[in-house]
């Protein structure tokens, strides 16, 4: 639900909160429980447009909105070990995780060896149009 966790009380006698979607407002279900009772609690209503007959005013539909929440942080969670899972695999496939090399191994060999004989990083970096944090990870 798009709700900012600070809810402060209706400005009219029938404060309507009106998301589009269901989507992940909090990052875990009884977090997203406190925010509906909060929402609830100011004297608001929250309709969701997409699914009509969940009314959240019942105790009913606060109970479909606590399964929901928990079936998707539940599936948050193997989103998670998966895409874990994979950056490992990658990793031992000798797969680089993070943006690319400035520079290429030929100039990181040179610059470490130039770092070797007491060059300072600053002008191995000019010398290479780098900046010297880059020459710097090279030790």
């Amino acid at each position: 639900m798009w709700i900012t966790r600070t809810i402060s009380p209706p400005t009219r006698a029938s404060a309507e909160i009106t998301p589009t979607a269901i989507t992940p407002s909090a990052s875990t279900a009884p977090d997203g429980l406190q925010i509906v009772k909060q929402v609830l609690d100011a004297g608001a209503t929250i309709k969701v447009l997409d699914f009509p007959s969940l009314d959240l005013t019942t105790p009913e539909g606060r109970g479909f909105l606590a399964m929901f929440s928990a079936m998707a942080e539940r599936e948050r969670i193997r989103i998670v070990a998966r895409t874990r899972e994979g950056r490992r695999i990658a990793m031992t496939n000798g797969v680089k995780m993070g943006p690319p090399f400035k520079l290429t191994e030929h100039q990181r060999k040179l610059a470490a060896k130039r770092m070797a004989t007491g060059e300072s990083a600053r002008q191995i970096a000019r010398d290479f149009n780098v900046s010297h944090n880059t020459i710097a990870t090279l030790r």
